[in-house]
């Protein structure tokens, strides 16, 4: 089966437009979970400071409870990380084969994206970083009110 060139242009740029939407997407469930755990993560260092007292039992319990949902919040941002990582790439690839990265495809001297836009220095997308670091700020905060007020 031959395909046009013109079909061909089409087709690439309808996947293009699904990975945008899929990146978008991701962003924003990640986004969502994050501040879903900060809000819970708020109302345990309510529920800290409001209680009067925790027995060693009850503070060992909550910290293994906190620790673990830690753990399985960072292991499923992990798997979107992972998900946002390959988007990219495959976003890439696809503004390459059309040209967006090539001076005088679009525009008669320049390119439409600046060749840095194709370079992936880190392995890691900068916007989980974040959202980690904010997970492990409200974590190590509740903690140490647990043991420490």
């Amino acid at each position: 089966m031959q395909v046009s060139d013109d079909k061909k242009v089409d087709i690439l740029i309808n996947l293009l437009n699904e990975r945008y939407d899929s990146a978008h997407k991701l962003r924003e469930r990640s986004y969502k979970f994050t501040i879903w755990l900060l809000g819970i993560g708020v109302a345990f260092i309510g529920f800290v400071v409001t209680k009067p007292y925790l027995t060693l039992a009850q503070k060992i319990v909550l910290t293994i409870f906190i620790t673990v949902v830690l753990l399985l919040a960072a292991f499923f941002l992990l798997s979107m990380e992972k998900g946002a990582r390959k988007n990219r790439q495959v976003m890439i690839r696809t503004e390459e084969v059309l040209g967006c990265y090539k001076p005088g495809i679009f525009d008669d001297q320049d390119a439409l994206y600046p060749a840095d836009y194709m370079k992936q220095e880190s392995p890691r997308v900068p916007h989980f970083s974040y959202l980690y670091l904010w997970l492990f700020v409200i974590a190590g905060c509740v903690i140490a009110l647990l043991w420490f007020s």
